[in-house]
């Protein structure tokens, strides 16, 4: 194997060993369930990719595929959705408050924002 593809073999071993790390952590220390736990690893994956995606758009500079773009923001807002209704039937002797409410319409539109954006870079 020449240096060049066993440099582009670590980077990518090390670019997803980094990936998983930054989904693993959040998601073992959230407070819940299994599901809840489940939902925060696999948004933090997606999140990861988001802001991958948006620095790519930035740069000019095409890293991801469109059906990875479009995967990704399908994802965003499906996965806040989710967990908030995930957390309306897993918890429904607890009253859910205006501000948590509030939280997740703010989470909600930002990453409905962002999916926009990434969804109409795959048009370009």
């Amino acid at each position: 194997m020449n240096t060049q593809r066993q440099s582009n073999s670590v980077a990518g071993f090390l670019f997803i060993a980094s990936m998983l790390a930054l989904a693993l952590v959040p998601a073992y220390t959230y407070v819940g369930d299994y599901v809840e736990k489940g939902i925060s690893f696999v948004s933090g994956i997606v999140t990861v990719g988001a802001i991958i995606a948006l620095a790519s758009i930035w740069r000019g500079v095409k890293l991801l595929k469109n059906t990875e773009l479009k995967g990704i923001a399908i994802a965003l807002p499906l996965l806040t959705v989710l967990q908030f209704v995930y957390m309306i039937f897993a918890y429904p002797e607890q009253d859910i408050f205006q501000e948590t409410i509030a939280d997740y319409l703010f989470e909600f539109t930002v990453y409905l924002f962002i999916s926009a954006f990434i969804w109409r870079a795959t048009k370009s």
